[in-house]
């Protein structure tokens, strides 16, 4: 089934999709990041924000790219070229401005943003609105290109746990032990390829019998992990201080830009604007629903983010850390804190953790390769195992440049240089593994979510993506909501209980007509710097 030409594949249940969905959007994102900033930025007030972007601009998002999926049954690229395949005179006027843009910042020496306005304007001249999808199709490419070097060090770092013991345990020597991973060539590509080849052969297995399979038995084992962390992380002595920290709303330490910190993660941890959920949508069958499969996968997603806080925090207050510790969290402070447990198990808990943080960077990267191998597989009609191989071979040969580059520019100083000449040395970051995470997070993902909900709004029409998303669902998105919350839905004494005044589908079309966009372009705005909300 995963080499046939003519059938699609679907997921075997809806179970399976969201198992898979959530995978995705459970990542390193939810373990790593979220605890890390949500320290930074006044512990439950952040949590309290961050749930309200996952409702309010995450959800409406994440339906109109499952509705896109679902409704045509292709990639990302094939998706918006069907849904729109004529190319109008706006796109090519927008294409053409932008490659005359392009062509004056070439005059003026200003290398890299000419050369991106020039290759999106001959994009978007020759595709129209199937370049967001294109897009859509790159992202991925790019994020696990380095992504695959973090899954590689989780997976030192588990086997290092049972290998090295109580070396871990050590505050000094677990400091300098990352930036000797992180700077070492043979460790990362060790790691990078062995976990790899762990993607590419789940993928490769297609999506029921192997990303739904694999996702059945490696969700249940990271919640199963987690809970076993959770209960011996708030059972130490002081942890309530950490469960205080993380549930308690400390308004003094967020500011503005830590809101928008709120909405970028709500967007980046759902996957949206890479792909993958318009590729995972276009597997699901027309008598689904979508709204509850989106529901399931946001609260698997959230459950878990809170989950690693629970974990993380109370460990972190009772061994005396602090809990804005920052990036290094994970891989410098967690060891030292797990070994100080006083049980004598220090490396059994590191090896949960980390092992927990493989599988969590793993679902995620086994949906970032799913992408360019149903383009290969839609667009270029190759069977699943031929795209898989090569897109696992192009990904690969991308994957060296942050492999040698993941601590600083040492090994590739000739990238380095191109940077400097491309963008001026001001957007130089400390390492070309930085410098991808950032442009990949701070700039495409943001442009391709807002071009997406733009699309999904006013050129396929909310009222068409709304359609898609009636199928499977009942009546739900035309009940009114004060009838539902009052529990008066279908009395006939109810006046005016025909009227769809207050349903979810006029907030459907407002959310992301209006705020999702807004939302989308403030906070795009904010990171690259054309205002200052900090």
């Amino acid at each position: 089934m995963g080499d046939s030409l003519n059938k699609r594949e679907n997921w075997n249940g809806l179970i399976g999709f969201i198992l898979a969905g959530a995978g995705s959007a459970v990542g390193l994102g939810n373990v790593w990041k979220f605890p890390y900033i949500t320290g930074m930025n006044g512990g439950g007030a952040f949590v309290m924000i961050y749930l309200c972007c996952i409702v309010l601009i995450g959800l409406p998002l994440m339906l109109c790219e499952i509705a896109i999926g679902r409704k045509t049954q292709k990639n990302p690229f094939g998706a918006f070229r069907a849904l729109h395949p004529e190319k109008t005179q706006v796109a090519v006027f927008f294409g053409v401005a932008m490659l005359l843009c392009g062509v004056s910042l070439l005059i003026l020496g200003s290398y890299g943003m000419g050369i991106m306005l020039v290759l999106g304007g001959a994009a978007v001249i020759t595709w129209g609105w199937a370049a967001v999808g294109a897009l859509g199709v790159l992202i991925p490419v790019l994020i696990i290109s380095y992504y695959n070097v973090v899954g590689g060090w989780t997976l030192i770092y588990a086997v290092e746990s049972l290998v090295r013991g109580g070396a871990l345990a050590d505050a000094q020597f677990t400091d300098a032990h990352f930036g000797v991973v992180a700077s070492s060539w043979k460790y990362s590509l060790a790691g990078t390829g062995i976990f790899s080849i762990f993607v590419l052969l789940t993928v490769w297995f297609g999506v029921s019998k192997g990303i739904e399979r694999v996702s059945k038995v490696l969700m249940p084992l990271l919640v199963l992990m987690l809970i076993a962390l959770i209960i011996r992380s708030v059972t130490l002595p002081g942890s309530t201080e950490g469960i205080s920290f993380l549930l308690t709303p400390h308004f003094g330490k967020l500011t503005a830009a830590g809101v928008l910190e709120a909405l970028g993660h709500a967007f980046y941890t759902l996957s949206l604007g890479m792909g993958i959920v318009i590729t995972y949508g276009s597997y699901l069958p027309k008598e689904r629903n979508i709204l509850g499969a989106s529901i399931w996968i946001i609260i698997l997603d959230t459950t878990i983010a809170l989950m690693a806080g629970l974990a993380i925090f109370p460990a972190l207050f009772a061994v005396g850390m602090a809990p804005e510790a920052g990036p290094g969290l994970v891989f410098k402070i967690m060891p030292v804190t797990l070994h100080s447990f006083g049980d004598g198990l220090g490396a059994l808990w590191c090896f949960l953790f980390f092992g927990l943080l493989f599988i969590a960077a793993l679902t995620s990267s086994i949906s970032l390769l799913e992408v360019p191998v149903a383009f290969c597989m839609d667009q270029l009609k190759w069977r699943r195992r031929t795209a898989a191989g090569v897109s696992f071979i192009v990904i690969s040969v991308l994957s060296l440049l942050s492999v040698f580059g993941a601590a600083n520019w040492e090994n590739i100083l000739w990238a380095k240089d191109a940077i400097i000449k491309l963008m001026g040395e001001s957007h130089l970051c400390g390492s070309f593994f930085d410098q991808m995470d950032i442009f990949c997070s701070n700039y495409l993902l943001p442009l391709s979510g807002l071009l997406t909900s733009l699309f999904a709004a006013y050129v396929w029409k909310s009222r068409n993506c709304l359609a898609e998303l009636r199928q499977g669902a009942g009546n739900i998105w035309d009940t009114s909501i004060w009838l539902a919350i009052a529990g008066l839905r279908g009395d006939e004494h109810v006046p005016g209980r025909n009227q769809v005044i207050f349903t979810p589908a006029l907030l459907f079309g407002i959310f992301i007509r209006i705020f999702a966009p807004i939302a989308i372009i403030i906070c795009f705005m904010n990171v690259i710097g054309w205002i200052n909300l900090t």
